[in-house]
C-alpha cells in the first residue's frame, strides 16, 4: 500500500510541472536510469500506438473529391493502393468524371462514360499516352508504298487503316483495327490508284490510269461500300482532305469540293494563298486561313515574300455550297505581325510543310531561326495556324533546338506526339498551352515544347527495326508509324487484342507491354 501511494506521489509530481522543458527533463532522467529489459517493455508499449493520421481518408466524401480534383492523373490509380478508404474514394464516378474534364476530348458524348468502368478505361488510356506506354505493340505485316514520298499511301482515322498495295492487284485495302474486318477495294476496270485517304465515313484514291486529263477520285463509304466518283481537272493539286462525307481537293488557283451525300462536285476560284483549310465534317462548308497583303491585294500560291512578311495579314475566309454553286464569305482579318512576335536578331521564312489537325490541315508554316554561333545548338521556331470552331484563328508555336523534328502527330487535343532525325529512339511528348495573354482579341495562341519533354518509351522490337518514321498518324487509340518496308502499332487501350478472323487480318502481335 505503501508502494502504491509513492507512485501516485511520483505522478502526482509529474503531472504538477508546467512546463516541457521540466517534464522533458524527468522522462528523459528515467529513461536514462532505465535497465536494458525496462527499456525493451516500454518500446513494445509504444508500438501499440501510432501517429499518423489519414486525413484524407477521413474527409467526407464531398470534400475528399475536391482535393482529388487536384491529382495528376497518373495519381488517381496509384494512390488507390494506400488502403481501401482511399481506392473507395479515388474510385467515386464524382472524381473520375472531374478528370474527364480536363481531357478536352468528345469523350462526353460517348455511351462508355456512362459508368465507372468506362470511366476507368478512358482515364488509363490518357495515362498511357500522356506517358507513352502503349499497352501492346503490334506489327502489320503489311506492304506500304514509299517508293514516291510525294504519293500518300497509306491513311488512318478512327481505328481505320487504308493503303494502297504495292503489288500488282491494284487493289485498296482497309482494315478496321477494333474488329480486324478487311476490306478491299477497286475500280470496275481495276485502275491502279494512288493519294489513299479515309475518314470516320469516307475512303477515296485517285486513279491514275489512262488519259493525263482523265483523272477521278473514287470515293467509297466504309459502312455500305457504295462507291461513287467525280471527275478531276488535273493531278496537279496541292492536298486532298476528306472529313466526314466531305472530299476537298486544294489546287494553285482552285477548290474542288465533292458532297457523297448529293454525289455532286463543286469547283470554286481562288486566288489566295492558304494557309490552313478546315474541312466541316457533315455540312458543304470549308473554313480557311488566308494570307493577303494589308491593302488587300492578293498573294498567289507560292508567291509568299519573307521580307514582307509585316506587311502581310491573315484573313478567314468560309466557303460555303448555295445552291449549286460554292461562294465565299470574308469572316475577319488578323495582322501576321500581332500573332508573330520576332526576337531581335531573327530571320523568318516561309515553309511548305503539312501538318494535320482534326479535320484540317496546315498547309504553310512560319519558320523562326537564329544564325547559331560556332558550337552553339541552332533553336528553331515553327508558327502555324487552325481554326478554333468559332472560326477564331489560333497560332500554334512549336520550339526546337537541333535537328529537325518530323511533322507531330496529334494524337487527341493538346496531345502530340514527335520525333527527331537521327534520334529516333526518343520520342518526344507535347502539351499545348494557351498563351491568351500575349496576343490581342479575337486570336489566341499556343505553345508547344517537344523538345523539353523527351521520353525514351521506344521497345526493344521497335528500335531494333526502326531507323526513323517516314509517317506517324495516330489518335486516342492507336498510333501507327510506318518506314519503308515496315509498319507498327501502338493500341492504348488494355483492352484490345489482335483480332482473329477466318481471313487472317495482317496483324502480328509483338509484345504486350
Amino acid at each position: 500500500m505503501n508502494t502504491d501511494a509513492s507512485v501516485q506521489s511520483i505522478l502526482n509530481g509529474f503531472l504538477a510541472l508546467n512546463d516541457s522543458q521540466s517534464r522533458r527533463a524527468v522522462y528523459q532522467g528515467i529513461f536514462q536510469a532505465l535497465t536494458p529489459r525496462e527499456m525493451h517493455e516500454i518500446s513494445s508499449y509504444i508500438k501499440e500506438f501510432t501517429f499518423q493520421r489519414d486525413i484524407f481518408g477521413q474527409l467526407p466524401m464531398e470534400i475528399a473529391c475536391l482535393v482529388a480534383q487536384y491529382f495528376d492523373l497518373g495519381d488517381i490509380f496509384v494512390h488507390r493502393r494506400v488502403s481501401k478508404r482511399w481506392r473507395e474514394l479515388l474510385s467515386c464516378s464524382t472524381v473520375l468524371q472531374s478528370k474527364m474534364r480536363t481531357i478536352p476530348r468528345k469523350y462526353s458524348t460517348l455511351s462508355l462514360c456512362k459508368s465507372v468502368s468506362g470511366l476507368e478505361s478512358i482515364l488509363k488510356r490518357r495515362w498511357r499516352m500522356e506517358h507513352g506506354r502503349p499497352a501492346a505493340l503490334v506489327e502489320l505485316e503489311s506492304c506500304f508504298d514509299f517508293e514516291s514520298n510525294s504519293v500518300r499511301c497509306f491513311s488512318y482515322c478512327d481505328g481505320m487503316l487504308a493503303w494502297l498495295s504495292n503489288t500488282e492487284d491494284d487493289f485498296l485495302y482497309l482494315l478496321f483495327l477494333r474488329t480486324g474486318q478487311l476490306k478491299r477495294y477497286t475500280t470496275e476496270n481495276r485502275e491502279l490508284l494512288e493519294v489513299v485517304q479515309v475518314s470516320a465515313d469516307l475512303v477515296t484514291a485517285v486513279s491514275i490510269r489512262g488519259y493525263v486529263f482523265n483523272r477521278h477520285c473514287h470515293v467509297w463509304n466504309v459502312r455500305t461500300d457504295q462507291h461513287k466518283s467525280f471527275r478531276l481537272s488535273s493531278t496537279n493539286f496541292l492536298r486532298v482532305m476528306v472529313n466526314g462525307v466531305n472530299v476537298v481537293f486544294h489546287y494553285r488557283n482552285q477548290i474542288i469540293h465533292f458532297s457523297f451525300l448529293s454525289g455532286l462536285a463543286h469547283t470554286a476560284i481562288f486566288q489566295d494563298h492558304i494557309l490552313t483549310m478546315s474541312l466541316h465534317a457533315s455540312e458543304s462548308q470549308i473554313s480557311m486561313i488566308c494570307i493577303q497583303k494589308k491593302d488587300g491585294q492578293h498573294v498567289p500560291h507560292g508567291k509568299l515574300d519573307h521580307r514582307e512578311w509585316e506587311g502581310y495579314q491573315l484573313q478567314v475566309q468560309r466557303i460555303s455550297l448555295q445552291g449549286d454553286r460554292l461562294q465565299s464569305v470574308s469572316l475577319q482579318h488578323h495582322d501576321l505581325s500581332s500573332l508573330i512576335s520576332l526576337p531581335k536578331g531573327w530571320d523568318i521564312r516561309f515553309e511548305e510543310r503539312i501538318l494535320f489537325r482534326a479535320g484540317q490541315s496546315s498547309f504553310t508554316t512560319i519558320e523562326m531561326s537564329t544564325e547559331a554561333r560556332e558550337g552553339d545548338v541552332e533553336p528553331h521556331e515553327t508558327v502555324y495556324f487552325s481554326l478554333d470552331i468559332d472560326d477564331t484563328v489560333a497560332a500554334h508555336s512549336i520550339t526546337w533546338f537541333g535537328w529537325c523534328f518530323l511533322p507531330p502527330c496529334y494524337l487527341d487535343q493538346e496531345l502530340v506526339y514527335g520525333q527527331r532525325i537521327p534520334n529516333s529512339h526518343e520520342l518526344y511528348i507535347g502539351f499545348e498551352q494557351q498563351m491568351v495573354s500575349t496576343v490581342p482579341a479575337g486570336a489566341v495562341k499556343y505553345h508547344l515544347d517537344l523538345a523539353s519533354c523527351p521520353r525514351k518509351v521506344m521497345v526493344a522490337e521497335w528500335e531494333q527495326h526502326m531507323m526513323y518514321p517516314l509517317e506517324m498518324q495516330g489518335d486516342d487509340e492507336f498510333v501507327i508509324c510506318s518506314q519503308h518496308d515496315q509498319t507498327f502499332l501502338w493500341t492504348f487501350d488494355e483492352a484490345w487484342k489482335p483480332p482473329t478472323t477466318p481471313r487472317k487480318p495482317p496483324i502480328s502481335l509483338i509484345t504486350n507491354l
